[in-house]
């Protein structure tokens, strides 16, 4: 006689739910993974550029503040971005210390569209990134984790006795 896992099947009833449990359980973990995907990559490569592991060098000019939308929508600071070989790319968000004061100019690196200034990223920022992370990715494995400990509970409370 073939073994048949309790938490893959209802026992007597010969449907094979563990499939669809795990559907629901990936739609609400999904959100948990994606954002742990998002901070690592988004915010880490900010980080490697600030630190000079990744982009283009150059310098930046500051050209303004470009208004996102509404008086309580946040401001970016925008300029015109020169490799040290190449050619320029004008428009670049600009993320930098200090007021965003037209005609500023600053060392920088270019990586994503978005200028770094030189250690405009702080240490607790990262650290930050990495907890929050790590957090969703947490949220995320658990989720499956508490799914499946229902499931077999949920088996084991509507067995059939033999």
């Amino acid at each position: 006689m073939e073994k048949v896992s309790p938490i893959a099947t209802s026992e007597g009833a010969g449907r094979d739910y563990g499939w669809l449990v795990f559907g629901v359980l990936f739609l609400v973990a999904a959100p948990f993974l994606g954002l742990s995907a998002w901070g690592l990559f988004a915010n880490g490569k900010a980080w490697a550029a600030t630190y000079g592991m990744t982009g283009t060098s150059g310098t930046v000019t500051i050209t303004g503040l470009k208004h996102n939308g509404g008086h309580r929508s946040p401001s970016t600071c925008q300029g015109d971005f020169l490799p040290d070989r190449g050619v320029g790319t004008p428009g670049v968000k600009v993320e930098h210390s200090g007021e965003c004061r037209r005609d500023r100019r600053l060392p920088a690196r270019l990586a994503g569209g978005t200028a770094y200034e030189p250690g405009a990223w702080s240490w607790s920022r990262l650290v930050t990134t990495l907890l929050s992370t790590v957090l969703f990715l947490l949220a995320g494995l658990a989720t499956f984790a508490f799914g499946g400990s229902f499931l077999q509970l949920g088996v084991r409370h509507f067995r059939r006795p033999e």
